[in-house]
């Protein structure tokens, strides 16, 4: 009998998808036992997700992706704006803040990695196995940066200074450190910076400063810097957290400075009220997923100086049918 998306995997299914989505056999039992019992449809999108089906699979999704006509959103095109309230300060902002550093203090000491990139390949119990490619994976980041940059006639090596926000375990950074004068990375996490301070003295990075941004005046830009970086990092802050942090951005950026960031921008059903969320939120409890309007993010750019040269929807969110993501790239006027 043929089991169902709800119904309990077996090991020999388990096999059989590592056989079929990444061409090889597993690498042990225990890779195998960390996907039975979850359900089909667990299974399914654990491995579809993962950074290495994407590898593996690279030219055959370029096909299918190049030969497809793009679905189109018309539940999205069509839908109300959302609510949200992003502009606050004080006492509010200072407890929204604390959650999110409590938050991500836990899951830096519990699952560093999996916190960064949420693939079941990067729980702790399975990192020993998967941590090349988790850390592999950041060289497409630089990839992507490099990318945006050339598409405006600008060199990644124009911009000396660099900042990455959210730097996380170091999974970027030791790359986009080699290619810049020097790099600061801000994350909000201490247990993340720890090991991402391990990874650059592994790797012999000396051009790296690495900073706490738990204050919320500066959020660890504390100077001026050449070019901002942050991915699948905002979208985990309260839409007031995430706009203050680029009220910082855009004001601490050079002259003739670029910043590349991801942020949703909108999301079916999403509202976001101040008084609501702190009477509701469990605070640590989990990854939680925001979003902060187009209207609000050019706003903050065009207040300090930052003209728009690039916005394009993306699929950082990892639910591409539910959220518009969008990559911007602003720089400020010289």
């Amino acid at each position: 009998m043929s089991e169902t998306l709800d119904a309990a995997v077996r090991a020999e299914t388990i096999v059989g998808a590592y056989n079929l989505l990444l061409g090889r056999q597993p690498e042990n039992e225990a890779a195998v036992n960390v996907w039975v019992g979850q359900s089909r449809s667990d299974v399914l999108g654990g491995f579809l997700r993962s950074q290495e089906f994407a590898v593996v699979n690279g030219d055959v999704l370029s096909h299918f992706i190049t030969a497809a006509t793009p679905a189109p959103r018309p539940s999205i095109a069509s839908a109300p704006a959302n609510k949200v309230e992003w502009q606050i300060s004080g006492e509010q902002a200072q407890r929204l803040l604390h959650m999110v550093q409590t938050t991500w203090s836990r899951l830096g000491e519990i699952e560093p990695h999996w916190s960064v990139l949420s693939g079941e390949e990067y729980r702790a119990a399975n990192i020993a196995q998967n941590e090349k490619l988790f850390f592999d994976s950041g060289a497409g980041d630089v990839a992507l940066i490099e990318g945006v940059l050339a598409r405006h006639g600008l060199r990644l090596s124009e911009f000396p200074v660099a900042l990455e926000y959210g730097v996380g375990v170091g999974r970027v950074a030791p790359y986009l450190s080699a290619k810049v004068k020097r790099l600061i990375g801000c994350d909000i996490s201490a247990s993340h910076l720890e090991l991402a301070r391990q990874r650059l003295q592994s790797r012999g990075v000396g051009n790296a400063t690495l900073r706490l941004s738990t204050n919320m005046a500066t959020f660890g830009m504390e100077e001026q810097f050449d070019l901002w970086f942050s991915r699948i990092v905002l979208q985990h802050n309260p839409p007031p957290i995430i706009a203050m942090i680029l009220r910082r951005t855009f004001g601490m950026l050079a002259p003739g400075g670029v910043a590349l960031f991801q942020v949703p921008v909108y999301a079916m059903g999403y509202h976001f009220n101040v008084d609501e969320y702190l009477n509701a939120a469990a605070s640590g409890a989990s990854i939680e997923m925001h979003c902060l309007p187009q209207s609000a993010i050019l706003r903050l750019a065009g207040e300090r100086g930052c003209e728009l040269l690039e916005m394009r929807e993306d699929d950082d969110t990892g639910h591409p049918a539910a959220f518009v993501s969008n990559t911007f790239l602003f720089r400020k006027t010289a």
